[in-house]
């Protein structure tokens, strides 16, 4: 684990420093940005999704997935995310990217929640393999994943 004998004496001198003293002043700023962030953060988020192009999400759940349900497009900032209800009652999300640069997140994404499949102490989506056995599906210029839906409630 190391040597940590310098942690105390780091720490010591830190409580003598007086230089230490104006920046707990700063902090009721820091908790007002904190706050002022939060809520800017929550208005992108609750605003209306865009509806500007056709919702193809039944196409792809059926194409990808061999899935039929309603569906529902919720807000959100990057991709768009649709919610999935299939006939058995079980909640599940769709996400394509808004842009094609976001083919490589969406890798990382769908990677990095397949990779906590099976951890504890937390929860996480788990992302619903295509027919092909995929983390993701890609076609001509469109991608995405399915994933199941957390319970909780929707900003949108």
């Amino acid at each position: 684990m190391g040597d940590l004998s310098g942690l105390a004496a780091d720490q010591e001198l830190g409580r003598r420093n007086s230089s230490a003293a104006p920046a707990s002043r700063h902090l009721p700023h820091a908790a007002a940005s904190t706050e002022a962030y939060f809520r800017a953060a929550t208005a992108i988020l609750s605003s209306p999704p865009d509806e500007s192009e056709p919702d193809i999400s039944a196409t792809l759940l059926k194409r990808h997935y061999g899935l039929e349900g309603s569906t529902a497009v919720l807000s959100s900032e990057v991709e768009r995310t649709v919610e999935v209800s299939l006939s058995d009652g079980r909640q599940l999300i769709l996400k394509t990217p808004a842009r094609q640069e976001a083919v490589e997140s969406f890798r990382f994404q769908s990677a990095a929640l397949a990779a906590l499949q099976g951890s504890v102490g937390f929860a996480a989506p788990t992302v619903i393999p295509t027919n092909g056995g995929a983390m993701m599906f890609e076609e001509e210029g469109l991608s995405g994943y399915l994933q199941t839906r957390i319970e909780g409630v929707s900003l949108h």
